[in-house]
């Protein structure tokens, strides 16, 4: 029998909290193991470590060192290797995704994601220059300190476009008096677009320097602070994740402040060699010691747990992990059911029930009467015990837990067993999961947090292909993902097997499943099977994804690109065909045109009902070859319509390529499509100067006056096309002080900016904005968060209401700043 799970209970203040252990043993792959040797990064749910030697790190000056990267699950097993040379390539930091795939971030400035594992990788360039440091999240998304002093936050490594924050300027701070630093984001990447307007107001950078402490956001930089001695000497911080409170450690002692650093709540004195802090939730700060984990309580209240060595943490939303030497574990806070179920004493209605199957297992009449006294009470009782055994780990008391729920639940009439069913059901793909050999030892609130198709995707990513297909049929879940990621696998790694070996075997297996066949013939083709490819084409049923994939791996082969065209008239589907003949036009001459849709009568049809738009003197060549003597009167009435339209209207002339100077514009198209290979014969001059102005802005200049594109039109254009590109920003700002760009108001540059959140840069324009109404200025310095400047011009205008009611609004270094300038106009 199980010990009582109140056994393990420790008391801070009026709250139990626990520490159980999730593995008491860990197999690690290695002679004479011990953690203090190693860099350690630990993944998500504890569920996968990255280990490296310190030594390889130390020694880089000395030598040309040589190691690998062990990636470790949960339990210690080896999951995979990577060989490293650490004096080439210095890593800065390792870390996770949120879905387990390991993320390496590089001195050079250079960040590697690991998609499987198996080695194989995406890298991808921040163009920040040279790493310092790096900071992750829960979430995966992760900031940088560049040796520049510059900070930077990535939200999603796949689409790496980094925020960058104001560069610290204090003359006194440098990089090497900056003490430690964290970061917060309110929002997770997977929940909001990646995109830097979206983050300014959500990311927060706070950097503890030997003056003090500063805010950085990404439009200003806010000192704050500096009255407090011990924030001048921080080593660690860690921010609770409701962001309401702070926990610092300096100068031996741990201090715990509210979430803006206004107020100092608690000091704990006395307390050294702390190597890391983090929140257990929102309740409580743990800290490790030389071989200790320690808890402070918010009234200063203690608990500490001797471990072998020094712990390593990892925060989760309901607890906390940390590692050692010899096992893995999990302390968290005892939840208000656990306690009112398996407090000695208890007479709640979730404990009576419990009870009660004490009495039910040895044929006792006394189970019914416990069941009489909790009646009134038996659905609370029944819903305890349920979520009472989603937080038990012992498989024991899970059992005699939902057994006493399904005891009760029998006695009820009309309720709801869905909870029941799902608790169940969860925790039994949590026992399986948490067995050493898979080695994700998630808990209940994780699980329904994460959710069952993304712990699916962290299965795969394992190659557990057997596994999953058992989760999705215990939940009656699709499986066509796992079946196309098996028959991936199985293209990638049977490098011994025929073309006619895979063919066999995967489509025996797969050929009644709804499985992706094009995504096959992606992976066929780039593991160099292109017969292959082509075979499985044949299960394909979308004609669609059948073109696309031809037309991906075509390169412009007119093999590839005649056998797309055919497949798609045979399926009679006319955005496929409209698609090829779109390729195919401006690459053949007219009779190698002519010649390749000869004998497909879906693609005539096309040919004659779209391509007037893009072509018509091919068009008329065309039904002229063909005896289509209707279509050509067709084709010229359509014409004399749209060159009656076209003339009415100047931006409609702009916007899409005149009728009468078709021709010039075609040519000028193909001319450039020798230097700018996106351009497209034929389509609208808008999208042609767009494609130039991203690369040579000077060129498109050029190209406009050639098109005779107004110089305000062009000028829209840039602004236009610049302004959703952050790189850009500098190029489009002298732009805009150029003559070229100065015809249009420094006012439209402002308000396009300022609408796509741009606010630093369009606080830029600001100075040079001569039609701008005095008090839309201040208001548009505020929304830019320029403050300073927005005081100055409400001083330079001499307005003392708006100034006065500047000062009402703020507090701190903005509410005074208003207020010296009150005191200097009166």
């Amino acid at each position: 029998m199980s010990l009582h799970p109140s056994l393990s209970w420790e008391l801070i203040d009026t709250v139990f909290y626990r520490s159980r252990p999730c593995y008491e043993s860990l197999n690690w792959p290695f002679d004479n193991f011990n953690l203090k040797d190693y860099m350690v990064s630990i993944g998500p749910f504890a569920s996968i470590y990255a280990l490296y030697p310190k030594s390889a790190v130390v020694n880089l000056q000395l030598t040309d060192v040589n190691d690998c990267i062990t990636v470790l699950n949960g339990s210690g097993m080896e999951i995979f290797r990577i060989n490293w040379n650490f004096t080439l390539n210095q890593i800065v930091k390792v870390g996770f995704t949120r879905d387990s795939k390991l993320i390496m971030v590089l001195k050079t400035g250079i960040c590697r994601l690991y998609y499987n594992y198996q080695g194989d990788f995406n890298e991808y360039d921040l163009k920040l220059g040279t790493i310092k440091d790096a900071r992750f999240s829960l979430n995966g998304d992760f900031a940088v300190q560049t040796h520049s002093n510059k900070f930077a936050y990535i939200p999603n490594i796949q689409d790496p476009s980094p925020v960058i924050f104001q560069q610290l300027e204090t003359e006194d701070v440098e990089p090497y008096h900056i003490t430690t630093w964290t970061f917060t984001a309110s929002k997770g990447p997977s929940e909001t677009a990646a995109t830097h307007g979206e983050f300014q107001d959500s990311v927060r950078f706070f950097i503890f320097t030997t003056t003090g402490i500063s805010i950085l956001t990404s439009t200003s930089t806010e000192p704050i602070l500096l009255n407090h001695a011990f924030l001048q000497s921080v080593h660690l911080v860690s921010i609770s994740p409701n962001q309401n409170f702070t926990a610092l450690y300096a100068a031996n002692s741990i201090y715990i402040l509210d979430g803006e650093f206004n107020d100092l709540l608690i000091q704990h004195e006395n307390v050294s060699n702390v190597s890391d802090l983090r929140w257990c939730s929102n309740d409580v700060v743990v800290y490790t010691c030389n071989n200790s984990l320690n808890v402070l309580g918010p009234t200063l209240e203690t608990l500490k747990f001797y471990t072998s060595g020094t712990p390593y943490l990892h925060a989760e939303i309901d607890g906390l992990y940390y590692l050692t030497n010899d096992g893995l574990n999990f302390f968290s806070r005892v939840p208000n059911i656990t306690e009112e179920t398996f407090k000695i004493g208890s007479s709640s209605p979730s404990s009576v029930l419990l009870d009660s199957i004490e009495y039910l297992d040895r044929r006792s009449p006394k189970a019914n009467d416990l069941l009489e006294v909790i009646m009134d009470d038996l659905v609370l009782a029944v819903d305890g015990c349920i979520r009472a055994a989603s937080e038990e780990f012992d498989v024991y008391w899970q059992k005699n837990l939902l057994r006493a729920a399904a005891f009760g639940k029998v006695n009820l009439d009309l309720y709801d067993s869905t909870e029941f069913v799902q608790t169940c059901n969860y925790l039994r793909i949590l026992n399986i999961i948490r067995a050493p050999d898979k080695g994700i030892f998630m808990t209940y609130n994780q699980l329904q947090e994460f959710g069952i198709e993304k712990l699916i995707d962290v299965l795969l990513l394992r190659q557990l292909h057997y596994l999953c297909l058992k989760i999705c049929d215990f939940l009656d879940l699709p499986n066509f993902k796992i079946m196309t990621d098996w028959a991936s696998c199985k293209l990638k790694y049977s490098t011994n097997s025929s073309d006619h070996e895979l063919l066999s075997l995967i489509v025996t297996k797969l050929e009644k499943e709804k499985i992706d066949w094009t995504s096959l013939s992606y992976v066929a083709h780039n593991e160099g099977r292109t017969t292959l490819a082509k075979n499985f084409l044949t299960y394909e049923p979308s004609t669609s994804k059948k073109v696309r994939f031809l037309l991906d791996v075509g390169d412009g082969n007119y093999d590839e690109l005649e056998y797309a065209l055919t497949i798609s008239d045979e399926d009679s589907d006319a955005d496929s065909i409209l698609l090829i003949l779109l390729q195919l036009h401006g690459t053949l001459t007219n009779v190698e045109f002519f010649k390749i849709i000869n004998d497909k009568p879906s693609a005539i049809g096309v040919l004659k009902s779209y391509f007037y738009q893009f072509d018509d003197t091919m068009l008329e060549n065309f039904m002229f070859q063909d005896d289509d003597i209707i279509g050509q009167i067709l084709l010229e009435n359509n014409m004399a319509k749209k060159t009656v339209l076209m003339n009415r209207s100047k931006y409609t002339q702009f916007l899409q390529s005149p009728t009468n100077n078709f021709n010039k514009v075609e040519q000028v198209q193909l001319d450039l499509r020798n230097t700018f290979a996106n351009i497209v014969a034929g389509e609208p001059i808008i999208k042609t100067l767009e494609k130039i102005i991203v690369v040579d802005l000077k060129k498109a200049q050029n190209v406009a006056s050639k098109l005779n594109v107004t110089s305000r039109q062009f000028a829209m254009c840039v602004l236009q096309t610049l302004a959703p590109i952050a790189a850009k920003h500098p190029e489009l700002y002298d732009f805009a002080n150029s003559k070229h760009g100065k015809v249009l108001k420094f006012e439209t540059y402002f308000r396009e900016l300022l609408k796509r959140g741009e606010k630093r840069q369009a606080g830029l324009y600001l100075k040079s904005c001569k039609d701008m109404a005095s008090r839309e200025k201040i208001k548009a310095y505020v929304q830019c968060g320029m403050w300073k400047e927005a005081v100055q011009e409400a001083a330079y205008r001499k307005d003392t209401d708006i100034l006065t009611q500047m000062r009402d609004s703020r507090t701190g270094w903005e509410s005074k700043l208003a207020s010296e300038e009150l005191q200097r106009l009166a």
